[in-house]
């Protein structure tokens, strides 16, 4: 008895606040965009179906979250708390308190192709609390740039700190009412994506932000798990590559190193914008966590590599197109966004196909690496063969990939034979070529768990074309070839005057 007292005094002081609330501007409806939608469905409900109505509704109006009524009545909530309903005919007092339109703060009426329809606008007292709270209580983290946040529109504001927040009851809220502009990398992944109602620095049209989904426990701290780190070292002055289950990633997020390596990296050697990275005040056992924010064109499509085939999987959808093995310019084009980044002095570490992002140009697919955790810069006063060991582990990576899946019926020639013209910008020698298709590959890769792979003793080939590569790059090369070319003419007339 005592709650249900308290429950009904409770709510008559929110109504009274509601009703001393202070009136709100309220022009010809709430943007112009909004307007024509709104107006559109109400014309059109008679007609068509209220779900379908209503999916068509969610994808165009801008700054808020739409709802029809079984009434007929069209709501929209704004980012502000801010809530607007409409209706078509007369008498609807009735049809709009049920719909939720109470206290109203301002109300409009128009004619629209001898229609009258009429537009509610009411401020709800538990949205001002929110907004109180978001403008006066700090986060739980801190970016080292929100000018990007600055520039998003009121509705998109707050879903973005909502997911940056890390709080997973609030991220599944959201989830599960904006489903049409947020959606999941996976369901037990750590990144979420938010499409923006309006694009921003020109042609950002979503945001992707990885390592929001920490899995707190008790609230207090973050567990994690073990994955595989891989690392170069020298014996007999042969580079040998290595992996030992040693990285210690906190689940759902990443370190704080991890994050500020990624944004950096992503920056340098990226095909997505690095917008910020970001700090939780919450530990894991191997210091504090973070995440980091990218700006994207579109939806974040990746290749899909499963049995014999390549499929292009749109993460928001998860539809699949199959990519084929006659796309030989997309497999050219990978090898040849992993040179460019090489040469930008960054290497990856961790890259496999699942990596790979999709961009379309009208038919055509463009890779884009991504997911940069694991990259490290080259320094220009590393030896040649330390460069040429690290490039060779982003360049065999792919190829390990397929040739995994060579005994399972996969003819991968193609896809290595494209992939490494694409990186060195020519037609491979056969030699390097099956080198990479040898049955052997795959085990070979099985040596990096045990004593370690001898590059070198295992890929000569694909070895040395990197060891060349490195070599041309050299500011002193084009003199030491000259050099070279001048003593070899120089024996050559040497041998042709003494004949």
């Amino acid at each position: 008895m005592m709650k249900l007292i308290l429950f009904f005094v409770v709510n008559s002081i929110s109504c009274v606040l509601y009703a001393l609330a202070p009136p709100q501007m309220f022009e010809k409806k709430d943007g112009a965009t909004n307007h024509f939608a709104v107006t559109t469905v109400l014309l059109s409900l008679h007609e068509g179906d209220r779900n379908e109505m209503s999916t068509w509704l969610d994808s165009v109006v801008s700054n808020g979250k739409s709802s029809i009524s079984k009434g007929g009545v069209i709501k929209i909530e704004y980012g502000n708390g801010i809530r607007s309903y409409s209706a078509k005919g007369k008498n609807l007092k009735w049809r709009l308190f049920l719909a939720g339109a109470w206290f109203k703060k301002a109300q409009i009426v128009e004619v629209v192709d001898g229609h009258e329809i009429t537009h509610v606008q009411t401020y709800p007292i538990h949205a001002r609390i929110r907004n109180w709270f978001d403008a006066n209580i700090a986060a739980d983290y801190k970016l080292n740039s929100d000018v990007w946040l600055a520039d998003l529109n009121i509705m998109d504001h707050r879903l973005a700190r909502g997911i940056m927040s890390g709080d997973r009851r609030k991220q599944e809220e959201i989830l599960r009412e904006f489903g049409h502009k947020v959606y999941l990398e996976s369901q037990h992944g750590r990144t979420i994506y938010l499409r923006l109602d309006n694009t921003i620095n020109g042609h950002i049209s979503v945001l992707r932000f990885k390592g929001v989904r920490a899995r707190r426990r008790y609230g207090l701290y973050i567990p994690d798990l073990k994955s595989y780190a891989k690392k170069i070292t020298f014996k007999d002055g042969k580079p040998i590559l290595s992996r030992e289950k040693t990285k210690v990633n906190p689940l759902g997020t990443m370190t704080e190193k991890d994050a500020k390596n990624e944004y950096e990296m992503g920056y340098r050697g990226g095909f997505d914008e690095s917008l910020a990275v970001g700090r939780y005040n919450l530990p894991s056992s191997v210091g504090m966590t973070g995440f980091v924010v990218y700006g994207m064109d579109t939806d974040d499509a990746r290749v899909h590599f499963s049995g014999n085939y390549h499929w292009e999987r749109n993460i928001a959808t998860g539809d699949l197109q199959r990519i084929y093995v006659r796309d030989s310019k997309f497999f050219k084009d990978f090898g040849s966004a992993l040179r460019s980044m090489h040469d930008g002095n960054v290497v990856h570490g961790e890259l496999h196909l699942g990596n790979v992002g999709i961009q379309r140009e009208g038919m055509e697919r463009v890779p884009m690496i991504r997911d940069f955790e694991s990259a490290k810069e080259l320094s220009p006063t590393d030896s040649i063969e330390t460069r040429a060991a690290w490039k060779f582990v982003d360049v065999v990576w792919p190829i390990f990939q397929w040739m995994e899946s060579a005994g399972q019926g996969l003819s991968p020639d193609n896809y290595v034979a494209n992939f490494l013209q694409g990186y060195f910008g020519t037609a491979c020698d056969h030699k390097l070529i099956d080198e990479c298709v040898s049955k052997f590959v795959y085990g070979k890769a099985k040596q990096m768990d045990g004593r370690g792979m001898n590059i070198p003793d295992n890929f000569p080939h694909l070895y040395m074309a990197l060891i060349v590569n490195e070599i041309s790059q050299d500011p002193h090369f084009d003199q030491m070839f000259k050099e070279k070319i001048d003593a070899e003419m120089e024996i050559f007339d040497r041998f042709n005057k003494s004949s």
